[in-house]
């Protein structure tokens, strides 16, 4: 028989689990095109990185859920986002989207 071992640590990754980004560049109209066309569904930040990089990042569907879910089951201090973007990045859409995810769990 297979031990059974508890899980004790949760991972989500930023863009395939929690958000979705679009990068538009430093034009106003994409940035409004963006908001007009997905903000009616889902709740978004507006994030600028520099002139130039501006996004837009929209909460999937149950991403607040799936965070809270993961804390009750191994705790707010064990839950972790990871990404491929800047961190100070990926600070900013978790405290704008209210995420929960503890900043030091940030990486």
């Amino acid at each position: 028989m297979t031990d059974i071992k508890k899980i004790d640590t949760i991972v989500l990754d930023l863009d395939e689990h929690l958000v979705n980004s679009y990068h538009v560049g430093n034009s106003q109209s994409s940035m409004n095109f963006a908001k007009d066309y997905y903000g009616m569904h889902w709740e978004y930040a507006e994030v600028s990185l520099g002139n130039r990089d501006n996004y837009i990042t929209f909460l999937r569907p149950f991403a607040r859920e799936l965070v809270q879910f993961s804390h009750t089951l191994v705790g707010m201090e064990n839950v972790f986002i990871l990404s491929a973007g800047l961190v100070h990045y990926v600070k900013y859409v978790n405290k704008e989207l209210n995420l929960g995810v503890l900043d030091a769990n940030i990486y």
